[in-house]
């Protein structure tokens, strides 16, 4: 009785596992023209911040992207550290089908692999 259950289950199952399966993924291109990048200036703290001094970091919060032939300004959503730098240039971009473009790249020297999480705010 409880392998039939088992067996059952498994068939009700299998459609729903199908479709969430088969969610598609916008692939694009996504052409950088302009990054809008802020510098943040921040001072360790305790005896090793008194030898390092002030630091500066780089965080990018907004690009100004042509996204499928349209002019779109698109909004950091990585948190209060920012995203990295793009320089301008073609990237791969993929659009999860809700309001976030993935944009993936990577990294000059290091050759790391950089995702990233990019919303639309309008055009430029």
């Amino acid at each position: 009785m409880k392998k039939m259950l088992v067996v059952m289950l498994m068939l009700v199952m299998a459609p729903v596992g199908a479709l969430a399966a088969n969610k598609t993924r916008e692939i694009m291109k996504v052409e950088v023209v302009q990054t809008n990048s802020e510098d943040i200036k921040y001072r360790n703290a305790g005896l090793i911040g008194a030898f390092q001094g002030v630091q500066t970091k780089n965080l990018v919060f907004s690009i100004n992207a042509i996204v499928n032939g349209e002019h779109t300004k698109l909004e950091c959503k990585e948190g209060h550290r920012g995203c990295t730098s793009m320089t301008p240039g073609t990237y791969d971009g993929e659009f999860d089908g809700k309001k976030s473009l993935w944009i993936s790249f990577e990294q000059p020297l290091t050759h790391k692999l950089i995702r990233e999480r990019w919303e639309p705010a309008g055009g430029w």
